[in-house]
């Protein structure tokens, strides 16, 4: 019953209650509050008060039931299928549970349990509108509440669920931290390599290649000691060291490791196909910026495998189109470009950078046709708002490019205020 303020709190909030409603003539407001933090906890008497109040259902289930023991084996196994990106069986599996239990008879433990993974489920989908329902109705009050009375499994799906909660909203460093403690919960050295490897990925966000490569050293050390059957992510390992080395301009090696990753292909078809879309694309920008004459011929294997996959698309793949849209655009080549910004206008994901790469797309477009007034309007309305993507390499591109163009227009305290310097009277 360590976590029963939790629940408490849960449900005053769906009744819309306050603290002091919910306290009237029964206990004080302030030994109440101490409850839904997990500071005090409630007696028998309390606790029968406050259930009829806010309408609770009463546990019936102890949590050492074999039922109870069975089904957080069941999220343990169901945390590390969302580690290794099963993510829509999770899905399936988690609403099978929830179709056949009435979870709120259950303790508050294996509630928050499935509603972590559930949330985080939906968060790694982009269902971000699930996501933060569900943080809204069972999920806000867990960072306030007594932390040495949450069991550390509960700790681990949390602090999993908030960093990948802050790398959707482009919080890098945040979303860093939160993986890193959620590596202190784990026992696991499959576990511990892959959040290795989102810890690597963050890192690259901010352009820290530094901080990112000692995380796959680490991740690649773990996952070469495991059974070859269950090193599919070798493939993502080689694929990130290869963009290190092209964002340092190590042209050369970067080729040479995403070669590497292509050639496991065979071996793991499953996360094959979650990267091959990046790898290609990469290998097209490492042969453009080394001027090699291969970019022709890349561009074009690039381009059919995207058309291969006949809309169906994944979160990887959505984010080179945009990358590829961006760039084609920026060389004013826009009859494809306008494809990929239809994929883009019609799917579902919700990815942070979209709020500002779009709105630079249709900015590029405007000044394509010909609407310079449009143009400078988008653009400037871009700049204002552009600090807040977290993304460098895009706050350096659009900034570059509407700074080049107001020279060329002669406006050149705009072209510096485009650079956020100010112009010298």
């Amino acid at each position: 019953m360590n976590l029963l303020g939790i629940r408490i709190y849960n449900y005053r909030k769906k009744l819309d209650m306050t603290l002091a409603q919910a306290a009237s003539n029964l206990i004080s407001i302030s030994y109440l509050s101490k409850i839904e933090t997990g500071a005090k906890s409630p007696s028998l008497e309390t606790t029968i008060d406050l259930q009829e109040r806010l309408e609770m259902p009463t546990i019936t289930i102890d949590l050492d039931d074999i039922l109870c023991i069975s089904l957080l084996a069941k999220y343990e196994s169901l945390f590390q299928l969302l580690l290794s990106e099963k993510k829509d069986e999770v899905k399936e599996q988690l609403l099978k549970i929830g179709n056949k239990h009435n979870l709120t008879q259950f303790p508050v433990e294996i509630e928050l349990s499935h509603q972590l993974i559930l949330a985080t489920t939906h968060t790694v989908l982009w269902e971000i509108d699930k996501a933060e329902a569900i943080e809204g109705a069972y999920l806000s009050v867990l960072p306030k509440f007594s932390q040495e009375k949450i069991p550390p499994y509960i700790k681990q799906y949390l602090s999993y669920f908030q960093a990948r909660k802050a790398f959707h909203t482009t919080q890098y460093t945040e979303a860093i931290e939160h993986y890193t403690e959620c590596i202190t919960y784990c026992q696991n050295d499959t576990l511990i390599s892959t959040l290795c490897t989102f810890c690597a990925i963050a890192a690259m966000c901010v352009s820290n290649y530094e901080l990112s490569e000692s995380y796959l050293d680490h991740a690649k050390k773990l996952l070469l000691q495991l059974p070859i059957t269950s090193q599919e992510r070798i493939i993502q390992l080689h694929y990130l060291e290869g963009f290190i080395l092209f964002q340092i301009k190590y042209f050369s090696r970067a080729e040479q490791a995403f070669l590497e990753a292509k050639s496991y292909y065979l071996s793991h078809p499953d996360f094959a196909q979650i990267f091959n879309l990046l790898i290609e694309f990469y290998l097209y920008l490492l042969y453009v910026e080394s001027n090699d004459e291969k970019s022709v011929e890349q561009f074009n294997v690039l381009y059919q495998l995207l058309e291969e996959k006949k809309g169906e698309y994944i979160p990887n793949d959505y984010l080179v189109i945009n990358e590829l849209m961006i760039l084609l655009a920026e060389q004013d080549v826009f009859d494809k470009s306008i494809q990929l910004r239809e994929i883009l206008r019609k799917e579902e994901y919700a990815f942070g950078e979209f709020q500002y790469s779009i709105p630079y797309f249709d900015a590029l477009l405007a000044r394509y046709h010909g609407n310079i007034t449009e143009y400078e309007h988008s653009i400037l309305n871009l700049l204002d708002i552009i600090e807040q993507s977290n993304e460098p390499k895009l706050i350096a591109r659009v900034q570059q490019q509407a700074s080049k163009h107001f020279v060329k227009k002669k406006k050149y305290k705009s072209a510096l205020n485009a650079l956020g310097q100010r112009a010298v009277h």
